[in-house]
């Protein structure tokens, strides 16, 4: 029964970045005292140690408690009404490879429901939305458990992917409109969305209300997050000036400057998309004298995990089509769709090389 159903959560490639938990029951042996039920968990660890290992894949069980009951030595025959169909599921579940997904084996001693057990622990995430996976091991329910983790399993519950996107749009310009950027908005946010990523878009910033949110990024608490990523998508030119809908800000002084001076920042991957032009430079009309001209970024104050990504090299103008969005984004949104699951966001600067 659980090999079907992993291959069909491994099937259903709409739920594959969410987290999956997977509840089976198995019956103690009638043999038990009820003073060593509370330990089921150790005592099957500690009788099939060859099995239960932490070789590959993540594993949990439940922290040993301040009280030991005598030693009991572990019998030579079952814990559980099946100890084969126990180890059976434990190894299915190991080769599955199934990603973001967790079995909770349940020891009860008793008919216990499990429509309540589920019960329970839907009632303690939703009291704690921001869990780790791994503090379930910390639940109190009424059974004994061994939790089993997929090496890839390290989202939150609810498949909150701990990232955060801010998406900055300039589209209605005194003088003209970015016909073409809303394309760009919408593949970006399709993207986010398939990897979980929360996002917020900001459309039409003001030059002051640029400046006022990187300067909340600069003294917030963002410690929680593993990567920060940030869309700028304006015009721009030489110099690193990018034009707000009044006015313009500074791409190293407005946007590094503050992300790296916030502490909180400091273990987070912060990664910077710029989709504007930065300079005139045209690689279909100009002069093959003029492409010369064109020299790769250099920014030699960045930290170790600070990366930008630009739509075009210094000096040339950044193409956008007025019905389809601009190429940069399109190829960047391919890239974020091929990665696997599992993979670190952090891979995205090295397949956009």
């Amino acid at each position: 029964m659980l090999e079907k159903l992993l291959k069909a959560i491994k099937g259903n490639k709409t739920i594959r970045n969410k987290t999956k938990l997977i509840l089976c029951s198995y019956r103690l042996n009638a043999a038990f005292d009820m003073e060593y039920e509370p330990y089921v968990n150790q005592m099957v660890v500690e009788k099939f140690p060859q099995e239960f290992t932490t070789t590959g894949y993540s594993f949990l069980h439940r922290p040993k408690p301040k009280w030991i009951p005598p030693q009991r030595p572990v019998c030579a025959g079952d814990i559980t009404e099946s100890d084969a169909d126990l180890l059976n599921d434990h190894q299915v579940f190991r080769q599955s490879n199934a990603d973001h997904t967790l079995l909770m084996q349940l020891f009860t001693k008793n008919h216990v429901d499990i429509a309540l057990q589920m019960e329970s622990i839907a009632q303690f995430l939703s009291y704690n939305p921001l869990m780790p996976v791994n503090g379930l091991s910390m639940i109190e329910l009424m059974s004994d458990f061994i939790l089993q983790a997929s090496a890839n399993v390290d989202y939150y519950f609810y498949s909150i992917n701990p990232a955060l996107a801010i998406i900055f749009n300039s589209f209605s310009f005194k003088t003209d409109l970015r016909k073409g950027s809303e394309e760009n908005v919408r593949r970006i946010i399709q993207e986010l969305k398939v990897i979980n990523i929360p996002f917020v878009l900001i459309q039409d910033c003001t030059t002051q209300e640029f400046i006022n949110i990187l300067q909340y990024l600069k003294h917030g608490n963002f410690a929680i997050l593993k990567t920060l990523m940030l869309f700028l998508m304006s015009h721009g030119g030489m110099g690193d000036l990018i034009y707000t809908i009044d006015g313009q800000i500074h791409l190293i002084e407005d946007v590094v400057k503050p992300l790296q001076a916030n502490n909180s920042l400091a273990n987070v991957e912060k990664i910077v998309v710029g989709n504007f032009c930065r300079g005139s430079i045209d690689y279909e009309e100009d002069p093959i004298s003029t492409l010369k001209e064109v020299k790769p970024s250099f920014y030699p104050n960045l930290s170790g995990n600070f990366t930008m990504m630009f739509s075009v090299p210094n000096l040339v103008k950044s193409p956008r089509c007025t019905v389809e969005g601009s190429p940069f984004v399109e190829t960047f949104c391919q890239l974020l769709r091929i990665m696997e699951p599992h993979e670190d966001l952090r891979k995205v600067k090295q397949k956009n090389r």
